[in-house]
């Protein structure tokens, strides 16, 4: 690995828009405080991408701490890259420098949500494996047994049974319904008038 390469992380405090050559990395280098905090913010974004929720906020904390501690050596252009380049990378809502505090909070509450999206995964495979459906199908299958009883009654369209059971898109509903019960659910409704005249016929 080149020298070039070894110091590329340093980009960030610089800016993610545009190349820099050897001399300003070098420069950053020979500011350790930024350096560290150049290593401690990539190191966040690399763990975040991995969905490693206590690796991330360990780093973040770390990082925190580091701008805390060397907040009057950083000036307003670095807090700028950062503020772009984890807007960037991990769709922080990033403010304006002199909103640091806000920026933190934002980093943790992305934390947050890493934790909970592996929860609600967590929860998902569980669901799966005691009902041998994912968690999404099961309500489909629910909705679409809640649009039959809606179907049932002469008096309710199509659209409504789809919009009551949450569907907007009555395109999006007719192919759910077809794939679940086996047929379109005009062709259901009228099948079930069908029957109900041949039943009061008899």
């Amino acid at each position: 690995m080149t020298t070039l390469h070894k110091i590329a992380y340093l980009r960030c405090s610089l800016g993610i828009s545009r190349s820099w050559n050897k001399v300003d990395l070098f420069e950053v280098e020979s500011q350790p405080a930024i350096a560290e905090l150049c290593r401690t913010l990539i190191k966040a974004i690399d763990e975040y991408h991995k969905r490693h929720y206590v690796s991330y906020m360990n780093t973040i904390e770390q990082f925190i701490k580091i701008f805390d501690l060397q907040r009057d050596r950083i000036s307003i252009t670095t807090s700028l890259a950062i503020a772009r380049l984890l807007n960037c990378s991990i769709n922080a809502p990033m403010l304006t420098p002199t909103k640091e505090e806000d920026w933190f909070k934002s980093l943790r509450i992305l934390g947050e949500q890493l934790l909970d999206k592996k929860i609600k995964q967590a929860l998902s495979s569980l669901f799966h494996k005691r009902t041998g459906t994912t968690f999404m199908q099961y309500i489909t299958k629910l909705r679409m047994l809640k649009a039959k009883e809606l179907l049932a009654d002469p008096s309710v369209q199509v659209q409504q049974a789809a919009e009551q059971v949450g569907y907007f898109s009555s395109r999006h509903f007719t192919k759910l319904f077809k794939e679940i019960v086996g047929c379109y659910p005009s062709e259901y409704k009228k099948n079930l008038q069908m029957k109900k005249e041949a039943e009061g016929t008899t």
